[in-house]
Protein backbone atom coordinates (compact mmCIF):
# COMPACT_ATOMS: atom_id res chain seq x y z
CA UNK A 1 0.00 0.00 0.00
CA UNK A 2 2.79 2.00 -0.11
CA UNK A 3 1.87 3.09 -3.41
CA UNK A 4 -1.05 4.89 -2.40
CA UNK A 5 0.88 7.16 -0.21
CA UNK A 6 2.61 8.57 -3.16
CA UNK A 7 -0.79 8.88 -4.71
CA UNK A 8 -1.47 11.50 -1.70
CA UNK A 9 -3.99 8.82 -0.45
CA UNK A 10 -4.59 8.07 3.35
CA UNK A 11 -5.74 5.02 4.90
CA UNK A 12 -7.54 5.29 8.66
CA UNK A 13 -9.55 2.84 10.22
CA UNK A 14 -10.10 0.77 7.19
CA UNK A 15 -11.07 3.99 4.89
CA UNK A 16 -8.94 5.50 2.27
CA UNK A 17 -9.22 9.32 2.04
CA UNK A 18 -8.19 10.83 -1.14
CA UNK A 19 -7.43 14.64 -1.57
CA UNK A 20 -11.12 16.67 -2.08
CA UNK A 21 -10.27 18.04 -5.52
CA UNK A 22 -9.76 14.38 -6.78
CA UNK A 23 -12.78 13.05 -5.83
CA UNK A 24 -14.02 12.88 -9.11
CA UNK A 25 -10.92 12.72 -11.19
CA UNK A 26 -11.61 9.01 -12.61
CA UNK A 27 -8.45 9.00 -13.98
CA UNK A 28 -6.84 9.35 -10.19
CA UNK A 29 -9.83 6.69 -9.04
CA UNK A 30 -8.33 4.28 -11.65
CA UNK A 31 -5.03 4.71 -10.53
CA UNK A 32 -6.10 3.96 -6.91
CA UNK A 33 -7.01 0.85 -7.89
CA UNK A 34 -4.05 0.29 -9.61
CA UNK A 35 -1.88 0.97 -6.99
CA UNK A 36 -3.54 -1.27 -4.72
CA UNK A 37 -2.98 -4.33 -7.43
CA UNK A 38 -6.75 -4.71 -7.78
CA UNK A 39 -7.65 -4.42 -3.66
CA UNK A 40 -9.75 -1.22 -3.20
CA UNK A 41 -12.77 -1.20 -5.84
CA UNK A 42 -14.28 1.96 -6.65
CA UNK A 43 -17.39 1.97 -7.12
CA UNK A 44 -19.28 5.03 -8.81
CA UNK A 45 -22.34 6.54 -7.20
CA UNK A 46 -25.05 7.01 -10.06
CA UNK A 47 -24.47 10.38 -10.07
CA UNK A 48 -23.24 13.28 -12.30
CA UNK A 49 -21.20 16.30 -11.26
CA UNK A 50 -21.01 19.16 -13.57
CA UNK A 51 -18.66 22.35 -13.21
CA UNK A 52 -19.61 25.37 -14.71
CA UNK A 53 -16.89 28.15 -14.91
CA UNK A 54 -17.83 31.68 -15.88
CA UNK A 55 -16.03 33.88 -17.97
CA UNK A 56 -17.45 36.79 -16.66
CA UNK A 57 -18.76 37.53 -19.63
CA UNK A 58 -23.09 39.02 -19.37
Amino acid sequence: MENLKLLGVEIKKNKIQIPKEKEYDRTFLDAIERASNEKIKVIPKDEFVFIIESFGQY
